[in-house]
């Protein structure tokens, strides 16, 4: 089976407990795939979602990636700047190197495919939704 690699962005977790426009997109639409195994990849934030960080639900894997309580400060807090947002991207490209998808949706982070195009070669499929 093809596999598909989804990344939301790294503001709240899948399914969307906490909310989140492109998170909820993203939870009513995987069910659905047939042809292609989704992996998803989303953050758990320390202290406030009670989710596993690699869980498999039907065909879906979640993958969630936690970072530092220190880390999610500088996000929130520097919102508008990038650069807080690579330990997150970084940590998801080794991941996507494991599972080796076909496809690759980029949700609304723009930023992101530079950093993705370097670590994963310009050979990988990714499909930005913005």
């Amino acid at each position: 089976m093809k596999k598909a690699a989804i990344i939301v962005p790294n503001s709240f977790p899948v399914p969307p407990i906490r909310g989140g426009g492109i998170q909820t997109a993203v939870a009513a639409t995987t069910p659905h795939y047939k042809e292609f195994k989704p992996y998803v990849f989303c953050v758990s934030e320390y202290g406030v979602d009670d989710l596993p960080i690699k869980e498999t639900v039907g065909n879906i894997e979640y993958r969630r990636i936690r970072q530092s309580p220190r880390e999610e400060f500088w996000i929130r807090f520097t919102h508008l700047s990038t650069r807080n947002y690579f330990p997150y991207i970084r940590e998801i490209c080794r991941q996507i190197r494991e599972i080796n998808p076909d496809i690759i949706h980029l949700m609304n982070r723009p930023w992101f495919l530079p950093i993705m195009r370097k670590a994963l070669g310009k050979d990988s499929k990714i499909i930005l939704h913005h």
